[in-house]
Formats: structure tokens, sequence, C-alpha cells
């Protein structure tokens, strides 16, 4: 799976090839959007588009994800065949649940049963897909044991990772560049990069200016197969290798996870069920002093800031605690200007 100068060549081949096919397939994405009925309708208080907009992103990297896999599977044969298998089929399963509620508008509890199920089924069957331990780079001495809990806490947190990307998807660019960072991170933390990890964040930046020109957004879709493709290589890279602490993966999810979780505390209080949308979101609260389609590059400099920071600090819990009063900071000015803005 790593590059290496022995399949240089082969590996050269098969990004030439995947992405030129995603080049194509751009091309041809209002045609595509069109057959498969891709669109994002404006038909709820918290959508501020007008038109309907083409959901063609989430499928371009689900074609893009599996070309890769089943190029590998079948020729170069870089990975495990039952790893390359699992995240084959989890992201297709992920991709139909959320083309699934983009189209028909799942119930919440019932998009979480197939989520589960799903996990519940295919994680157990590979070893390497399971969180068995929590390891701390310094902010906890010991290596936490997990034990028979270990595929719970796993589906929870792929579970989770699920809803923090989704809670950071609401205006254009945002979902896009926080997973272009995600996978960035990754790399740094591991000291080595995979083709897939190379073909998905080329795939990203050729969304993104899709994205950004208001063309396609991620949809319930893409983020679906982002997130569990994003979710599980976490797991996997955890587990394979000595480099990646459970701390330093906290804190590069830090703030969309407190954003996420402070919706969720919000919303019981105010008595709201936690899948109710609403427009108090970070990145909309940034609205009242960013320009819209601004609003990307200030949610992904204040996404990368504690993982910069951490990288300034050797103390994580100092890194937490100082990016969670910023946090709070940043939070509570914007909602003072909202305030302004509505009087």
């Amino acid at each position: 799976m790593l590059l290496n100068n022995n399949i240089f060549e082969n590996i050269f081949f098969e990004l030439l090839i995947i992405n030129i096919f995603g080049i194509i397939l751009t091309f041809f994405y209002k045609k595509i959007s069109s057959i498969f009925k891709l669109y994002d309708y404006p038909n709820s208080e918290r959508k501020i588009h007008k038109e309907p907009i083409s959901l063609f992103i989430g499928l371009k990297i689900l074609i893009i994800l599996n070309l890769y896999f089943i190029l590998d599977i079948f020729f170069l044969k870089l990975s495990y065949l039952k790893i390359n298998l699992l995240f084959l089929i989890l992201i297709n399963i992920f991709y139909i649940i959320g083309y699934a509620d983009d189209i028909k508008n799942l119930s919440p509890r019932f998009k979480s049963f197939l989520i589960f199920c799903s996990l519940l089924i295919l994680i157990p069957l590979d070893q390497t897909l399971i969180i068995k331990n929590l390891e701390f780079e310094n902010l906890y001495p010991q290596k936490i044991e997990l034990y028979q809990s270990s595929i719970f806490i796993t589906i929870f947190f792929i579970y989770i990772f699920y809803n923090l990307l989704n809670f950071s998807d609401g205006l254009n660019g945002i979902s896009i560049t926080v997973s272009i960072f995600f996978i960035l991170a990754l790399i740094i933390e591991k000291k080595s990069i995979t083709n897939v990890e190379l073909i998905l964040i080329i795939a990203l930046i050729l969304c993104l200016f899709l994205n950004l020109q208001n063309k396609s957004f991620t949809g319930n879709s893409g983020i679906s197969v982002i997130s569990i493709y994003l979710s599980i290589n976490y797991i996997y890279q955890y587990n394979v290798t000595d480099l990646i602490f459970c701390d330093t993966i906290f804190i590069i999810f830090f703030i969309p996870g407190i954003d996420m979780t402070r919706l969720v505390f919000s919303r019981i209080l105010e008595g709201n069920s936690i899948s109710d949308g609403d427009l108090n979101h970070l990145h909309h609260l940034l609205m009242h002093v960013v320009k819209k389609e601004f609003v990307f590059i200030i949610y992904i400099l204040i996404t990368i800031f504690p993982y910069f920071l951490s990288k300034l600090m050797d103390n994580n819990l100092i890194t937490i605690i100082l990016s969670l009063t910023i946090y709070i900071f940043i939070v509570l000015i914007l909602r003072q200007k909202r305030k302004k803005t509505y009087i």
C-alpha cells in the first residue's frame, strides 16, 4: 500500500487512470445528476440555497474509491484482500444509505439502525478494524485496554465521526476542506502516504472547485462515503502503526467535534430533537462576520489551529484546554454579532 520504487510505474498508471476517469466524470456531472436524480432541494428552513443543486460529488468519490480498490484487488495487490473487500463493501453500503437519505429523507432512527447493523456485521470480520486499546502520546501515561467493549467503542467512534462530518457540512467548501485536512494530518502522523490517500486528496480538490462554484453539494451520500472511509482508515492506521495516538486524533477532530457536542446539548436543553436542523453551527455563526463565500477559509483555519498548536507544545492537555477556551471565546463573540445583526 505504501509508495516505493518497485511499484512506482504501476502506481503512476493507477493514479493517471483514476484521475483522468474522475475528470471525465466531472464533465458529465449534469447528465449523471439527472439520470440518478442527485439533487438537493431547498425544501426546509435550514436550506439557504434557492434552487436544486447537484449531489454529484458523493457519487464521484464513490466511483473513484471503488475503482481504486478493484484495481488493487485484481492487479496491484498492495493491501490484504480482506481489508480491501471490507473497505469496498462499507463505502458502498454507506453511500447507499446516504443516497437513500438524500432522495427519501430517511428518519434519523432508521438511518442510525442501518449504520449500526452494517458496522456490527462487517467490522468484526477483521481485527485491524477494531480498537482494542486506547494509547495516548502524553495525555495519559498508561494504555487502556478495552477488552469486550472494543467492538462497541469502535462502532461508536465511527458513528460519532459520521455525525461530526455531517454537522460540519452546510456551506460550500467546509466538509471537503475539513476532509482534506483529516487526510493530511493522518499522513503527517504516520509519516507515509498511501496511493489511495493521494488519489482521494486529488479527487477532493477537484470536487472542491465544483462545490465552491455552487455546482454540486457533498450531500448525505458524499458525507457518508467520505466519513466511513476516513474513520476506518484512521482505525486501521492506528492499529497497524505505532505512530498515531488517541489524544492526537482527538485534537485533529477537536473543532468539528466540540461544535457538534455544543449543538447536541443545546438542542437537548431547548427540548428539541438531536436530529433537528438549525442555523447555530459554527459556520452559520461565521456568516455574520464573513461573507458566505469565504466562511470555509475561516472554518478550516479554526479547525487546523488545535493540531498546529499541538505541534508547538509538548502537552496535549494544555493544547486541548487552550483550544476549548479559544473555541468558546469565538462562539460567544459570534453569537453577540448575530444578536446585533437581528437587532
